[in-house]
């Protein structure tokens, strides 16, 4: 189930070579970043190798509109959430209404990328695999403040997963692991759909 084909759309050239091309160029980013983590973990440079050499990432590519109408209150690009995986390696724009995180304090900040560089947040399956030593990041996309310029945003994001068997926990909990990456993946897709389907019912939908 983590691996089926991908569609591809007909009629935009080069679009497979290119994602495949960068799909390739970050992985190993990817593969070195855990280096670093496991390094920062008083582990060996090595221990996440075995654990994501299957490993089951995703790239997706999302716009952002400009919007033409003021959003009501409460509505965001896209609401606060974590990602699944272990880090996210994000490519946007550069323009009002981009990724905020939210501070220890409960603080929404703006994230303004390097130029030519990335955003990385960290992922579920990283803050399982320490017991929590380490959180994954609670991040939102805003909506450009009054008054800036109206201009579509687009995001490719490289969300990197472990093999599907690969075995959480065991970096600071001090408990021994039991839950698989697929386990753990499935199990907040069914939280997401079941929080949907109650949102739906209370609204009457």
């Amino acid at each position: 189930r983590f691996f089926e084909a991908n569609l591809w759309p007909e009629g935009v050239p080069n679009f497979r070579k290119l994602l495949c091309e960068y799909y390739r160029t970050l992985s190993p980013l990817a593969s070195d970043i855990l280096k670093g983590f496991a390094l920062a973990l008083g582990q060996n440079e090595t221990y996440f190798d075995d654990k994501c050499d299957r490993a089951s990432s995703v790239i997706r590519l999302i716009r952002y509109p400009a919007q033409t109408t003021v959003p009501t209150t409460g509505q965001l690009r896209a609401g606060a959430h974590t990602d699944y995986g272990t880090v996210t390696i994000l490519r946007g724009d550069d323009v009002p209404g981009a990724t905020q995180v939210m501070l220890p304090s409960g603080e929404w900040i703006d994230v303004r990328p390097p130029p030519g560089g990335f955003v990385c947040n960290i992922g579920d399956a990283m803050a399982d695999w320490t017991g929590g030593r380490w959180r994954s990041t609670l991040h939102r996309v805003g909506n450009p403040p009054s008054g800036a310029a109206q201009l579509d945003r687009i995001s490719i994001v490289f969300f990197h997963q472990p093999n599907h068997d690969a075995v959480l926990g065991g970096l600071g909990d001090g408990q021994a692991p039991s839950v698989t990456y697929a386990e753990h993946y499935l199990g907040k897709l069914l939280k997401a759909t079941h929080r949907r389907l109650d949102t739906s019912v209370e609204d009457g939908g």
